[in-house]
């Protein structure tokens, strides 16, 4: 005799627009990060010595790294965020 199986179906509604916009604010830091970067390597393809652009790519640089930091730790703690609203709840199932 077949076993009869049961659906529950649960629908998570999550407001993420803020999470949303704070990423697309630190994409867009990033995209003007890469585009400073390209620039000074054009400097410094003319110019390999020039020590003020040399300090310019540092900061650019230590910039992108600022921001993908920034990205990474909105993102955790939007997933512990999650992961506490979900509270017990299976995750096998």
């Amino acid at each position: 005799m077949p076993a009869a199986y049961r659906s529950i179906y649960v629908t998570f509604e999550a407001n993420t627009q803020k999470l949303g916009t704070a990423l697309k604010n630190i994409d867009s830091e990033a995209t003007s990060v890469s585009q400073n970067l390209k620039e000074v390597n054009k400097g410094l393809k003319l110019d390999p010595q020039n020590t003020e652009l040399l300090a310019k790519k540092f900061a650019t640089l230590s910039d992108g790294i600022y921001n993908a930091e920034k990205r990474l730790k909105m993102l955790r703690k939007a997933r512990s965020q999650a992961e506490a609203q979900l509270g017990g709840l299976d995750k096998t199932s």
